[in-house]
């Protein structure tokens, strides 16, 4: 039982600066994306015609992926 708390207590001390480290990292990631999210939120509503157009290429980008990948993945089934 002592060797178990000695290796808990010593995992411990590794992985709790390890973690704590981690999440800073995570909120700090997060609060920047959050900011950005909001940017891009102001901006689409400053230009509503650009916006539409952004997003209607990267929809047919989007499209044009999807399709290559299914067209892929039948002619691998076919093969087999």
């Amino acid at each position: 039982m002592k060797k178990i708390k000695e290796k808990v207590e010593s995992e411990k001390s590794f992985c709790c600066p390890l973690g704590k480290k981690i999440g800073e990292k995570m909120n700090k990631i997060k609060e920047e994306a959050q900011v950005k999210a909001k940017e891009v939120k102001k901006y689409s509503k400053e230009n509503p015609e650009k916006t539409r157009g952004f997003l209607a290429i990267l929809g047919v980008i989007m499209m044009a992926l999807l399709t290559i990948f299914i067209s892929k993945k039948r002619k691998n089934k076919k093969e087999d």
